[in-house]
């Protein structure tokens, strides 16, 4: 796999190189005299069609123009020469590069022209309209040669963008960022601070301007223009000096400030990246449309791939639903069976019907009365009597239930809850308000039937669960109107 990668690289570069092409002499000998009046000077620079885009996506294609002193001399590029006026009538001058901006000669311009198609290069003077006519004294040459430059820029932004996850979780790398970063804007990270945190704002503010203009002027002085080259900063020992100290201090403040467990922090690095990598790719090609091209074909690959990656996770969350509903069925069907259990071992309606009303106060039984026969916990079958009561509880809206509860028949029943009343409700689905906790219950769930057990009345109409009434007259919270000491209160306690 790598060797066949660098097979490619190394094909990619030979054609690339193919496509590089000597310095050519140009001779501006057109004239255009556009509708204000002015008086310009263009030639024509033939490239390549626009089919053979790959092995001139990296080329570097630039003219370069050397003419008298002017007093407003600008270049100007357009593909014909229709829009060559337009742009000479609007001053819609071309970038003559770094150099000529931060003080280079006036009379020198080197301008990027596309290696593709056709394209006029003209140059006009503003001010005086008959400094330009044709053949006048004004150098021209055009040099095409391949970037390594703008290849190693498109391979930055991919890899940027395509390792941006790893890269966000690699302490070297975070490190490393850091300390470029601080290298990179030191002075500015300098200036907000003193601008948010001192005092007196005002005067450091002109203090800064001050101490900025003066190191301006040094730099001016020292290399000779406002922003040195890139050979006389590697060759300046206080630039080198300055650079190295302001990395230690940036590398030191990551490796202080970093957290490894900030997820916060990891995502910002790997979206931040990603955006700088298609930066990089939109605008590191010679034909924009090319480049916007290359950073959609990024993201489209990255998205179909964590399509293919997530195109399983349904089926998983699919299953993991199944196995969730099979176990809600389950429960439900060992609910079920529990209470046809019940209502199989409790007793006939006659014999031992269930109270749905709410019940006599227990103090017209007198304090002493032991309890019947028949509720002694003394065996299995008061256990059983237990489960047959908890059992037979009524829930809402089933019949056999309030069949088993002493009604007879379900039309018994319904005669019955129309006349006291419909359901409340909170009955109606399916809850009860608890009147010692203050919460509402699920009726049929292991607490609802615990209380039940302890003598809590439940009210339909009302949809309250009302604790029992003790001997006193008070309501209590747990117990039946037993004694403690009875083996049945040790039995619920229990």
């Amino acid at each position: 796999m790598i060797r066949t990668a660098a097979c490619a690289a190394a094909l990619l570069l030979l054609v690339c190189e193919t496509a590089a092409r000597p310095r050519q002499h140009l001779s501006l000998s057109e004239s255009l005299v556009t509708s204000n009046g002015t008086r310009a000077v263009y030639s024509i620079v033939d490239g390549v069609p626009h089919w053979r885009l790959l092995p001139h996506l990296w080329v570097d294609k630039a003219v370069r123009l050397l003419w008298d002193q002017g007093k407003d001399v600008g270049v100007y590029v357009a593909p014909d020469v229709r829009q060559l006026e337009l742009k000479v009538n609007n001053k819609e001058r071309v970038w003559c590069g770094w150099e000529h901006f931060l003080g280079g000669p006036d009379n020198e311009c080197a301008a990027r022209i596309p290696p593709f198609g056709r394209t006029l290069v003209a140059v006009a003077d503003h001010k005086d309209r008959s400094h330009f006519s044709a053949g006048s004294s004004c150098e021209a040459s055009v040099e095409a040669h391949f970037s390594y430059v703008m290849l190693g820029l498109t391979l930055l932004g991919a890899a940027l963008y395509w390792w941006a996850g790893p890269l966000s979780h690699s302490m070297p790398f975070r490190l490393s960022a850091g300390s470029l970063g601080f290298m990179a804007l030191s002075v500015l990270i300098l200036i907000f601070v003193l601008s948010r945190a001192v005092p007196n704002k005002r005067g450091i503010a002109a203090a800064t301007m001050a101490v900025g203009s003066t190191f301006g002027a040094f730099v001016r002085y020292l290399f000779g223009r406002w922003l040195p080259t890139f050979e006389q900063l590697m060759h300046s020992k206080v630039a080198l000096a300055y650079l190295g100290l302001s990395g230690l201090i940036g590398l030191a403040v990551t490796y202080y400030y970093d957290d490894e467990g900030n997820d916060k922090l990891k995502n910002i690095l790997k979206y931040g990246m990603k955006l700088v990598g298609l930066a990089l790719v939109a605008t590191s090609t010679s034909k924009t449309e090319a480049s916007v091209a290359l950073a959609c074909a990024i993201v489209a690959l990255d998205v179909g791939i964590n399509a293919l990656h997530l195109g399983a996770m349904p089926q998983r969350a699919s299953f993991g639903g199944s196995v969730l509903a099979a176990g809600k069925d389950a429960s439900k069907m060992a609910d079920a069976a529990l209470h046809s259990i019940g209502q199989r071992l409790s007793f006939s309606p006659r014999s031992q019907p269930m109270r749905t009303q709410r019940d006599a106060e227990p103090s017209a039984q007198p304090a002493g009365q032991a309890l019947q026969p028949e509720e002694l916990p003394g065996s299995d079958r008061a256990c059983s009597l237990d489960l047959d009561a908890a059992a037979g509880v009524p829930l809402p809206g089933d019949g056999n239930s309030d069949q088993a509860a002493g009604f007879g028949t379900p039309k018994e029943a319904e005669t019955l809850n129309d006349s006291q009343g419909r359901d409340s409700p909170l009955v109606q689905r399916g809850l009860i308000f608890n009147e010692r906790t203050g919460k509402t219950i699920k009726i049929g769930a292991a607490t609802y039937n615990k209380l039940v057990l302890e003598g809590y009345t439940p009210d339909r109409a009302a949809g309250v669960l009302t604790p029992p009434v003790s001997s006193n007259g008070r309501r209590h919270s747990s117990g039946l109107a037993s004694s403690p000491s009875t083996p049945k209160s040790r039995s619920i306690q229990r």
